[in-house]
C-alpha cells in the first residue's frame, strides 16, 4: 500500500548501484 514508497526504493537502489 505504498507505490510512491516502492518507487523511492528503487530510485535509492539506482542512485547507489551507480555510485559503482
Amino acid at each position: 500500500t505504498g507505490i510512491l514508497r516502492l518507487v523511492d526504493n528503487v530510485a535509492h537502489d539506482i542512485e547507489h548501484l551507480r555510485l559503482l
